[in-house]
């Protein structure tokens, strides 16, 4: 039996159990512990058809999404539980396949979503509101477009759900404030034409020049990152950015995720947090 909770933003509640023929598969769709609800396949043969179930839900899921508008998220990773004396998983997320008569009785813990201590963040509020509105150097700051832009993506980075979208909306800020390098709109138009060609080559043959064709690009990227940085924050902190920045890159056009991306999303926070006060504290970049 494959057990695979979902959730949805808008979040979106199911009632009671649903039950849908899919092809020649039933799938029962069940209210879980909120936001969460569970999609049930029973009856699978064997592990590795478990597998492939989910693998085709996760697909399905996705789809879903695009038809309805919204966000469906399944966790990527399935747990199986070959033997009965296994714990269920704890955390409501996590999908699972296990032998269809155990008992599913278990123990979840969730922890709440982090809240501040007012009496010891008010003051802090307070504060940025009476700088941003009565500082000339912040009013210069964020009349630069670019500015603004940047600071509206810091927040909305902590809005994001999953760590990859928070790190990579950061590393977004970090490009919109990017010192311009020499590279011109020529050159990048010029190397996207390449690109557009790489596919008349043998498989492992493109995919090479497509990597080293997207460095080129990248580079500049890079650079003017670690210029902005440093000028504002340091050289060591401007050579740690660019780390962050191949990380983005790896994640972003190879899939590769880090070991700890959670680290290097806290890191990349710090960073853009100190660089944006910087910058409106110099009422430039």
């Amino acid at each position: 039996m494959l057990q695979v909770p979902f959730v949805s933003a808008p979040e979106m509640r199911f009632t009671e159990e649903l039950t849908e023929l899919v092809g020649y598969c039933t799938i029962f769709i069940r209210p879980d512990a909120a936001p969460y609800n569970r999609l049930v396949i029973k009856d699978l043969a064997t592990i590795e058809q478990a597998c492939d179930q989910f693998a085709t839900l996760k697909r399905a899921m996705l789809a879903a999404s695009l038809n309805v508008g919204c966000g469906i998220r399944v966790k990527d990773d399935l747990a199986v539980l070959n033997d009965d004396a296994a714990q269920l998983p704890s955390e409501p997320d996590q999908p699972f396949v296990c032998r269809q008569e155990r008992s599913l009785a278990r123990l979840i813990i969730t922890a709440a979503e982090p809240r501040y201590q007012l009496p010891r963040a008010l003051p802090k509020v307070i504060q940025g509101i009476k700088v941003a509105m009565t500082s000339s150097f912040a009013v210069e700051a964020t009349r630069d477009e670019r500015v603004a832009l940047a600071c509206d993506l810091y927040t909305n980075s902590f809005f994001e759900k999953s760590v990859a979208a928070s790190f990579i909306t950061l590393i977004g800020t970090l490009e919109v404030l990017k010192d311009q390098e020499s590279v011109t709109p020529e050159a990048i138009r010029l190397i996207s034409g390449w690109l557009g060609k790489i596919d008349q080559l043998e498989r492992s043959e493109a995919a090479s020049f497509r990597g080293q064709l997207e460095h080129m690009k990248q580079l500049s990227i890079s650079r003017g990152i670690g210029r902005v940085v440093s000028r504002h924050l340091g050289q060591d902190r401007g050579r740690e950015i660019q780390k962050l920045y191949s990380i983005r890159s790896n994640l972003v056009h190879r899939g590769e995720h880090p070991a700890d991306l959670q680290g290097s999303l806290e890191i990349t926070q710090l960073i853009v947090r100190e660089l944006l006060i910087k910058i409106l504290r110099a009422g430039s970049r």
